[in-house]
């Protein structure tokens, strides 16, 4: 998939964004971790030292918290328009490996860290609200110990209150203890929201997370277009973004963005998942999608699995967020117009017939590669498959032509052996979204 690098790309020629204002306040910095999209809160704080137990088998963990800028609250030292989280001046983790003391001027505090700061001897760094901490030579379980400062105030949007990210919250995770060890395990409870949250006001950020090719181009365009007819002369902007140099500059203020993903990188998925008001959740059998991606667009069986996977395991971490709208592939959300109803509900509108009509016949599959075939090759670009391009507006890739979307197309594609591998690998996900292996 190809995303726009929009800090050299995008040059609006008026501004599509609109800054939110700033009414309310908070000594709340809302100080919590994030393991792997998990947020995790504090289970003891005690003046500026905020201690957290994280669970084993945790690839990245953030540090996540309010910000606040000059532009937002009167700061003295925020002079240079920052975004000041936190100011840190030590982390500790135990784990089964030992003891990890990481001072403010450990060279590895780089993602989401500024410099360095020094008064006598007293050194730290201040956050950016979503911070990397690194994540090496710890076994097992942890207790992450964190000695920080928080700011007077920061700043609430009026009705966007901070959200973090969006898989299990505290209140979804059991904490299981065995006596002096320690921490053991964490048990998510799964919640599926198979229907829109409730809302009287309309979101701002919709974000689509979904597998490889499980429908979410689709989602993603048939979202824009429903946004585009409920608030004609106010388009929504769409990109797809990975990590967060492709998201437009200001984007966490804008009131019409719509964020395609398959999988984003550990600042992304803080950032993005504390901004969206709505997350839109496609999934397909994984053995499906994997058929689908070697037959149009993947070269091999190796690389269509890893893709698979990942974006697979990665829409799981949202699927217990309130936020989070699932949408399965063989419920066939495509071809049923009342989709276009729902999405029009996160907008707090309802669409006319004809206007659902109209948007029904123009996201029809034979409507929608008609397009494709249109495309001016100045709006397209090399999508990094062998052959192919993509239209980075609408994110339709030329091997979105001629398919099929034929459900069980596994069972005629891959071999046994390769059935056996996804299953191994997508097992307990699989069961977890009536895929049964």
């Amino acid at each position: 998939m190809v995303a726009t690098n929009w800090s050299s790309a995008y040059q609006p020629t008026e501004a599509p964004f609109l800054p939110l204002a700033v009414s309310r306040s908070t000594r709340d910095a809302e100080v919590r971790l994030t393991a792997d999209g998990a947020v995790i809160r504090p289970v003891q704080v005690n003046g500026g030292v905020y201690s957290f137990v994280v669970p084993w088998n945790v690839r990245s963990v953030l540090l996540v918290s309010r910000f606040t800028t000059r532009t937002n609250l009167a700061l003295p030292f925020a002079t240079d328009g920052r975004h000041l989280g936190v100011r840190v001046t030590e982390i500790s983790i135990r784990s089964d490996a030992g003891v990890l003391v990481i001072p403010a001027d450990d060279p590895r505090l780089t993602g989401g860290w500024y410099d360095a700061e020094r008064e006598g001897v007293t050194i730290w760094r201040w956050t950016d609200g979503a911070a990397q901490i690194p994540w090496t030579n710890v076994a097992g379980p942890a207790v992450v110990t964190i000695h920080c400062a928080t700011l007077a105030e920061y700043p609430i949007a009026d009705d966007i209150p901070m959200r973090y990210s969006g898989a299990p919250s505290a209140e979804n995770l059991t904490l299981h203890w065995d006596g002096d060890a320690g921490p053991q395990r964490f048990l998510p409870k799964v919640i599926f929201n198979l229907a829109p949250p409730e809302s009287s006001k309309s979101v701002r950020i919709q974000w689509c997370l979904g597998m490889y090719s499980s429908g979410s181009t689709w989602m993603f365009n048939a979202i824009r277009a429903v946004g585009n007819t409920l608030f004609p002369g106010k388009p929504h902007i769409g990109v797809y973004a990975e990590s967060t140099d492709q998201l437009p500059p200001g984007w966490p203020e804008s009131d019409r963005l719509i964020i395609k993903s398959h999988h984003t990188d550990a600042t992304a998925t803080a950032l993005v998942s504390q901004h969206a008001d709505r997350i839109w959740i496609s999934v397909r059998d994984p053995r499906d999608a994997v058929a689908s991606a070697m037959t149009y667009m993947l070269p091999d069986f190796a690389s269509a699995l890893e893709a698979v996977t990942r974006s697979a395991l990665h829409a799981e971490r949202f699927i217990r967020d309130p936020r989070s709208v699932l949408l399965r592939y063989e419920d066939g959300f495509i071809d049923d117009p009342t989709t276009l109803d729902r999405f029009a509900s996160a907008f707090s509108r309802t669409l006319t017939p004809q206007d659902r009509d109209r948007l029904f016949q123009q996201t029809r599959r034979t409507a929608i590669e008609a397009m494709i075939q249109e495309f001016d090759p100045n709006e397209t670009v090399d999508d990094g498959f062998p052959g192919h391009r993509v239209h980075m507006e609408t994110q339709w890739h030329t091997h979105h032509l001629n398919r099929t979307g034929e459900v069980g197309r596994w069972r005629h594609t891959l071999d046994a052996t390769q059935v056996k591998d996804i299953e191994r690998r997508l097992g307990p996900w699989m069961e977890r979204f009536g895929y049964h292996p």
